[in-house]
């Protein structure tokens, strides 16, 4: 596969989904949104401990907002801890042009994902 084309191929998630469906199901599936775990890692999380029965064991207090990297980095036992530093750099910008062809595109595929999932992931943010 064209390796320029590799990266679109791969975002096209309702393939994932509908072959994950064939083996387990829904209700043994948890989509996490990506976006509201860089935004409310607290809430996203605590997501996850709920549908993995967990006892709820994340609050505010392991999370702390690093300035430099502008998001959310853990904190535990007193210790921060930070993605590696190629995580939260800026995005290169892409030409709107390039942007509104690739919504275009994604805009079907993002639908049948939401119908799959039952949840609008909010993609594209404008």
């Amino acid at each position: 596969m064209n390796s320029e084309i590799v990266p679109i191929a791969i975002s096209i998630y309702h393939t994932y989904v509908l072959q994950w469906l064939e083996i387990f199901p829904r209700n043994q599936i948890l989509i996490v949104n990506g976006d509201r775990l860089i935004e409310d890692p607290v809430w996203e999380i605590q997501k996850i401990e709920s549908f993995l029965g967990l006892e709820p064991k994340i609050t505010k207090d392991n999370f702390y907002f690093n300035q430099t990297k502008r998001f959310y980095c853990m904190k535990t036992d007193g210790s921060e801890h930070c993605l590696h530093e190629s995580k939260g750099r800026k995005h290169p910008r892409v030409e709107p042009a390039v942007v509104t062809k690739l919504r275009k595109f994604f805009n079907d595929h993002n639908q049948k994902l939401y119908d799959l999932i039952g949840e609008d992931m909010g993609w594209p943010e404008n």
